[in-house]
């Protein structure tokens, strides 16, 4: 009983340090489908403009997939559009603010050397599909462009 005792406080421990590296996102490698394309879908979730964010907020590819991504926005209050903006590691605000000048009749997108690929804006409560194929080898950050959402809304993908 003594020795329980005192082993207690260690196995507490432990346990709070795994689950506190178990936690702190969302990850997915999607689904095949039958034609041999990743089917990924992330969601836009939050309650208010503070608390927006992707889930999941990483995203694991094979180089070479072919990829259906489908964006969710399940945002309630209005105006609040998304889209999905897959960039160089480490370029976001480069691209968002290249994304002011683009405007929302582009998307909010201006394609350059550090805009991949990207969604089309979505309302609240619709989807948007986005087909591409992965990227090189290496990590990207995906983003949304619409005004006021970098760098709350902000996933890696990892391309082995």
């Amino acid at each position: 009983m003594i020795i329980l005792k005192k082993a207690l406080p260690f196995f507490i421990s432990i346990g709070l340090v795994i689950m506190l590296f178990s936690c702190g996102g969302s990850e997915t490698s999607g689904t095949l489908s039958a034609t041999g394309e990743m089917l990924i879908t992330v969601n836009v979730k939050g309650t208010s403009p503070a608390d927006v964010r992707f889930e999941p907020n990483r995203i694991n590819l094979k180089k070479g997939a072919k990829v259906k991504l489908t964006l969710n926005n399940q945002l309630k209050s209005e105006g609040m559009y998304e889209n999905w903006v897959l960039v160089n590691l480490g370029a976001g605000q480069e691209v968002v603010n290249d994304a002011m000048a683009a405007g929302s009749d582009n998307n909010y997108v201006a394609y350059g050397k550090n805009v991949i690929v990207s969604s089309a804006l979505a309302a609240p409560g619709q989807s948007v599909v986005v087909d591409f194929t992965a990227p090189g080898s290496g990590s990207y950050n995906y983003i949304s462009t619409f005004p006021g959402n970098f760098p709350k809304m902000i996933g890696k993908l990892v391309v082995e």
